[in-house]
């Protein structure tokens, strides 16, 4: 896969966030990288977008307000045009099976990751 131009990462822990930022920034070279600290505030921000909707999202599963599989539920129901342009990856910091295949049972999600995310999956994932 070439490099993302725009991605979004959606997460309620500030490191994880700056940590996965920092990688990204470094090893992606995306355009823009844009943030969220819940499904919501990912969800008003991706609905409010005229130009330049997100390739690749990065959710993390456990949020409060609206959790990542919330968030799956409501990005169903945004334009088939948006939704096949974008691709999700599901992030978190359990091993639970039952998040891992509701992630996988979901079309939009291309790969489950275990947080932290690290420079050497992200190397693997664009390169």
């Amino acid at each position: 896969m070439l490099a993302p131009q725009k991605i979004l990462l959606v997460d309620d822990n500030y490191i994880d966030l700056f940590i996965t930022r920092t990688f990204l920034e470094k090893f992606v070279g995306a355009e823009t990288i844009s943030t969220a600290n819940s499904g919501l505030e990912a969800l008003n921000f991706i609905k409010n977008i005229n130009n330049g909707f997100p390739e690749i999202i990065f959710l993390d599963i456990k949020m409060p307000e609206m959790d990542g599989f919330e968030f799956l539920g409501e990005f169903e129901k945004l334009s088939d045009k948006r939704k096949t342009t974008c691709e999700i990856y599901m992030l978190s910091s359990s091993q639970d099976l039952n998040d891992v295949k509701k992630s996988y049972s979901n079309p939009h999600v291309k790969k489950f990751i275990s947080k932290p995310i690290s420079q050497e999956l992200l190397k693997n994932l664009f390169s």
